[in-house]
Formats: structure tokens, C-alpha cells, sequence
């Protein structure tokens, strides 16, 4: 697995085009803190999308799952300060969202979406 991380300016258009190929994919997220201890948020949910906002120095991603039939779980990542990517078989297959608090939100897909 290789891994990038990407300059502020790629952030919109790679989460865009990233939410375009994994929308439904089952994911999870979770939050790793400064002494290594993990929260997960999500696991296993059908993925809707990762946005980033960096107008007026916002810098935050919001990652998105579905749930239920029309509803909708937002995870906001604020003062972000890195995204990286780590690429499998030349696919992304995990981001990491590092925060300005130390801690750093972590995607991945799960191996058997099939995509």
C-alpha cells in the first residue's frame, strides 16, 4: 500500500471524484486521539460521501454514510490540517483526516464491496 498526502488545494476534487466511485460502499471511520486510543464512529454503512469546505479558512471534511431509507449520518472533521491517502492496486483505499487537535479521522473501505 502507498501512501500521499495530498497539497489543500487537491482536497475538493479528489473527495468529489472519491465519493463518485465508493458511493454505497460499506466503510468505516473512526477517530484515533494523541495517545493512540481508538473511537469508532461507523462500521460497515453504505458510504454517501466526503466533502471538503475550504472557503473563509473552514478547512473541514465531512464524510457521510446512509441510514435508512432516505437518512443520513454527517462525521465533520473541523481545523484540518492534512489529508492523506494510502492507494491499494492503484486505488484509494483508505484517507486519512488529520485535525489541528492531534487527532486523526480515519476511512476505509471494507474488502468485500466488490468495487
Amino acid at each position: 500500500m502507498s501512501s500521499r498526502e495530498l497539497v489543500r488545494q487537491e482536497w475538493v476534487k479528489l473527495l468529489d471524484t472519491f465519493s463518485r466511485d465508493f458511493a454505497g460502499t460499506m466503510a468505516r471511520l473512526e477517530v484515533v486521539g494523541t495517545g493512540g486510543a481508538q473511537h469508532v464512529i461507523v462500521d460497515h454503512m453504505p458510504f454517501a460521501g466526503m466533502t471538503a469546505d475550504l472557503k473563509d479558512g473552514e478547512d473541514s471534511v465531512v464524510v457521510s454514510f446512509a441510514q435508512g431509507e432516505n437518512g443520513v449520518f454527517d462525521h465533520t472533521v473541523s481545523d484540518v490540517q492534512n489529508v492523506s491517502i494510502d492507494e491499494l492496486n492503484g486505488r484509494v483505499a483508505r484517507v486519512e483526516i488529520a485535525s489541528g487537535d492531534g487527532t486523526t479521522t480515519v476511512f476505509s473501505l471494507h474488502d468485500d464491496s466488490g468495487k
